[in-house]
């Protein structure tokens, strides 16, 4: 659960895409969504172990930065290009290059980076860093766990085209969008199945496919509907994301269970954990009180539980989902919403990253270490 850039990157391409579709209107409220505190260069290259045995590194902030969180390393996206960090805080790979607000997406060991409206992405692994050449204008893009990514890019010829890459970066599926405005696309974590939501001058439009196959397995409308993402919560389960409910639905896309949340507001959400969804939910536009909802599979709320203090963020991985709050705390549940780790008193709290094992990477304006484990 990734995302302020993110949302921001969205809304704007949504907006293109409604100027021009004749008599559409739709209109996406701006949100405060998950801020990606971040970093460009370390005036320490060096992990360390501190006095409560958690890993720590120091660094420059940029408030343009970005980073992802792989198994034991790190990967650091700015306006000046993507470095690759180990455990050891050794610097393993960097590409010099100029990103303006950099959106970055992450696996296990590796993080795909570019920049909305660019044609160029860049596969970052432990070693290397590679470019990767999209077909036109990058809409937005998506990596499973295991590394697998799709491209949502504007292609010549058609609205749109979502091309799926391997964990190398190699394309292995591209599905051409000659019906809608291509919005979002995902794989699942099996790196077997394709979902892609488009905007017709209906409404929103979902196509799943197994990449095995060209024909679609399933197709969904829904009449004046705008989906804001989609995802998948397990392999043969997904769903779609409105400013007013969350569709879960079967590979299929066969009728859907509604978790309707109208009459609240839409302040963030994750869809990274397994097997659930996260989402906070807020009575007010504006004011601190809110309630952060877990909903599974079947599309039933799972747990709920209420803030009463300012988010900064939300993450989920794994079973688990992260909360920075404005009063300098973080902290982690699981997927019932129960406490496994708090930390207070975080001078200069970003944000905090939540890793599928239940530990986490708190991020500071001077530092970014691990907690829990």
């Amino acid at each position: 659960m990734k995302k302020r850039k993110k949302l921001i990157g969205a809304i704007i391409s949504i907006i293109i895409v409604l100027a021009l579709i004749a008599g559409a209107v739709y209109l996406i409220a701006n949100r405060d969504l998950t801020a990606n505190g971040g970093f460009d260069s370390f005036i320490q290259n060096i992990f360390h172990k501190n006095k409560s045995g958690n890993e720590s590194i120091y660094f420059d902030v940029y408030s343009e930065s970005t980073f992802a969180t792989l198994t034991d390393s790190l990967a650091v996206a700015s306006d000046a290009g993507i470095s690759v960090f180990n455990s050891s805080g050794e610097r393993t790979a960097t590409y010099n290059t100029q990103l303006r607000s950099p959106h970055i997406a992450s696996g296990k060991r590796s993080a795909l980076v570019w920049v909305s409206g660019s044609e160029e992405a860049y596969l970052a692994q432990l070693d290397s860093i590679t470019p990767i050449k999209a077909d036109g204008p990058i809409i937005g893009a998506k990596m499973n766990s295991e590394g697998m990514f799709v491209i949502c890019a504007e292609d010549s010829g058609y609205k749109a085209a979502a091309t799926v890459y391997d964990a190398e970066g190699m394309a292995v599926y591209k599905w051409y969008s000659g019906e809608g405005y291509l919005v979002d696309a995902a794989i699942s974590e099996n790196g077997q199945r394709l979902i892609v939501s488009t905007l017709t001058d209906t409404g929103a439009r979902l196509v799943s496919f197994s990449l095995d196959n060209e024909t679609p397995k399933g197709e969904y409308s829904e009449n004046g509907a705008l989906y804001l993402e989609t995802a998948f919560l397990s392999d043969s389960r997904l769903c779609a994301l409105s400013e007013e409910s969350l569709r879960v639905f079967s590979f299929s896309l066969s009728s859907p269970e509604v978790y309707d949340f109208s009459g609240e507001y839409l302040k963030n959400y994750s869809f990274e954990g397994s097997g659930f969804a996260a989402l906070l939910l807020g009575k007010h536009r504006s004011g601190n009180a809110a309630r952060l909802v877990t909903v599974g599979t079947d599309g039933r709320e799972i747990a709920s539980v209420e803030l009463d203090k300012e988010v900064l963020s939300v993450t989920s991985a794994g079973g688990y989902i992260g909360v920075a709050f404005a009063d300098n705390s973080v902290t982690v549940y699981n997927d019932k919403l129960a406490v496994v780790t708090e930390r207070s008193e975080l001078i200069g709290l970003r944000s905090l990253y939540v890793r599928s094992d239940g530990t986490a990477v708190v991020v500071t304006t001077t530092e970014a270490f691990s907690i829990g484990g």
